[in-house]
């Protein structure tokens, strides 16, 4: 029964767990702004109310038969405030496991009876609550005398609140305070005895019932779930003093707990609701109302939607009335805007017109800029290209000449040798030693030397031309494939072809010829130096032609 306990501010109590606050109360502003947020977010605090209960449904099937009727009548008491459908569903579930003719009793029978007029009095039928508590006057077992008491108050409570006769409460006061002076003498928990004694007092006194509940509201915690009923009461009792700013402080403080509680029943939050709408804040005494009224619609709680219903109106038409006229201002300021508007559409478009002469004229202008830039760089492409063909051709021509002077000089050497070597013939055959002169004739030595001496010839050539054209043509191969550089001055055989290559012989068959080798020893040499390339392979030839002469 720890949910009955926490209703109304005139039948509800509190449990025993409570913590001391090390800061002081916020201020009235303060707690506004956190309710502001908590009505914001109040479905985290609500999905975490759900889970508290659905763990509850789980243990439910779980439990024993005869432990049964305790869950569902704790989950029963979990739904007070929050769904009053379901609320109503589990306590006649517990009608029926206290009705087990093995495990059910009178004493937990007659507990929900209690049960069932507390969830029958929240949707007020009123009549069939008392057709069930009032037959128990005087037979309630001691275990449920408690509940008993708690819901005799619930029900005149909600009896006074919508009877139509002007002297109600008058005419149940009497039975509330003997419901009140019941139920603290029944109730082990000084806090709750502390709280009841409150309500008892503020039948007659409210001072004397804040003196009860203000020392408490200043050592509990804004967490605590006792604090919305000691605060509900506070409010009250400033309230029934006039005490609007104190009232409203309360009810702000009860109205906070109650949401951290996931309490769908606001007893706190439409009263505040009303003080705020008499202070002139319209827009947070909307906000508030509205919660209150969608929280009541959801919870099922019947009797509170039709309790708010009656203030709801007032608050609506004033906020209506405010948002007309700010939409007033806001369709004035808009056609301010609009003339506004209407100015600088004309100054911008003068703007626009005179922006787009000079971006016409700035457009020209870099057109004119772009193309002197485009004949500067044909200009100077036409300059390198012209560079380049002076540099091929000052190359070439340098070739030519050492070459024409270096074979000039062959060939005139090679016609006194040629001269030297038919006088020796001519002798030899005079003398008639036709023997000697055939084993001369096929004699290759003499062959062999000058080659010898032409290749030495044109290696030492080639090399004044391209001195450091060993160490160049081996950068353009791998580390582990370049070629043994030799003797100084001397080609070898793969150097001496790729040297012919670099003076544009780039005909194998030329090749071959020159160095009097098969044209297909001159294919295998090349091949094989191209799988030997720092890059691509078909690329190497073409980047030995950029070998240069070394002072040209």
């Amino acid at each position: 029964m720890t949910q009955l306990r926490k209703l109304i501010s005139l039948a509800l109590c509190l449990t025993a767990n409570f913590t001391y606050m090390s800061a002081a109360m916020p201020t009235t502003e303060k707690l506004l702004q956190q309710l502001d947020a908590d009505v914001a977010n109040r479905t985290a605090f609500i999905q975490k109310r759900e889970k508290e209960i659905d763990n509850l449904k789980l243990l439910l099937p779980r439990s024993p038969v005869s432990a049964r009727f305790e869950v569902c009548d704790e989950i029963c008491q979990r739904y007070v405030g929050f769904n009053a459908d379901s609320m109503r569903h589990y306590g006649e579930l517990c009608l029926q496991y206290a009705r087990d003719p093995q495990f059910g009793s009178a004493e937990k029978l007659q507990r929900a009876n209690i049960h069932h007029a507390f969830s029958l009095a929240t949707n007020g039928l009123y009549e069939q609550a008392k057709e069930l508590l009032i037959p128990m006057e005087g037979n309630v077992f001691l275990s449920n005398r408690l509940d008993y008491f708690k819901a005799m108050t619930l029900l005149l409570v909600w009896e006074s609140d919508f009877s139509t006769l002007p002297d109600a409460f008058e005419h149940i006061k009497p039975q509330l305070m003997a419901c009140c002076d019941s139920i603290i003498s029944y109730e082990q928990d000084p806090l709750f005895r502390l709280h009841q004694r409150a309500i008892l007092a503020g039948f007659d006194d409210q001072e004397k019932a804040k003196q009860y509940v203000l020392p408490a509201l200043d050592t509990i915690s804004l967490d605590n779930p006792d604090l919305r009923f000691l605060a509900n009461t506070a409010a009250t009792s400033y309230e029934a003093q006039q005490k609007a700013d104190s009232s409203l402080h309360y009810y702000a403080l009860s109205a906070l707990s109650d949401l951290r509680q996931g309490v769908l029943e606001h007893a706190s939050l439409p009263k505040l609701a009303l003080l705020l709408f008499a202070r002139g804040d319209i827009d947070r005494a909307y906000n508030y109302m509205k919660c209150s009224v969608e929280d009541a619609e959801a919870c099922g709680a019947r009797l509170r939607t039709v309790q708010i219903a009656e203030d709801v109106p007032i608050i609506l038409d004033a906020y209506q009335a405010k948002v007309r006229a700010q939409n007033s201002r806001l369709r004035n300021g808009l056609i301010a805007l609009a003339l506004l508007l209407t100015a600088v559409t004309v100054l911008f478009g003068l703007l626009f017109y005179t922006h787009r002469r000079l971006r016409r004229a700035r457009q020209r202008e870099l057109a004119y800029h772009d193309d002197l830039r485009r004949s500067k760089m044909e200009v100077e492409q036409a300059l390198r290209q012209v560079r380049q063909i002076n540099s091929q051709l000052k190359e070439s021509n340098q070739i030519k000449e050492t070459y024409v002077t270096q074979y000039m000089k062959q060939c005139s050497a090679g016609i006194a040798k040629i001269e030297a070597y038919r006088l020796s013939l001519q002798k030899t055959a005079l003398s008639s030693n036709y023997g000697k002169l055939l084993e001369t004739i096929k004699d290759t030595r003499v062959i062999d030397k000058e080659l010898d001496e032409f290749y030495r010839s044109f290696d030492e050539t080639f090399l004044s031309l391209f001195p450091t054209f060993k160490a160049d043509f081996n950068a353009l191969l791998r580390p582990e494939e370049q070629l043994p550089e030799g003797d100084a001055g001397r080609l070898s055989t793969e150097l001496r072809i790729f040297a012919l290559i670099r003076l544009g012989f780039t005909n194998s068959e030329e090749i071959a010829n020159f160095l009097r080798y098969s044209v297909k020893t001159i294919y295998n040499y090349r091949t094989r130096i191209r799988n030997k390339a720092l890059g691509d392979r078909n690329l190497l030839e073409h980047q030995l032609m950029d070998i240069g002469i070394i002072g040209s």
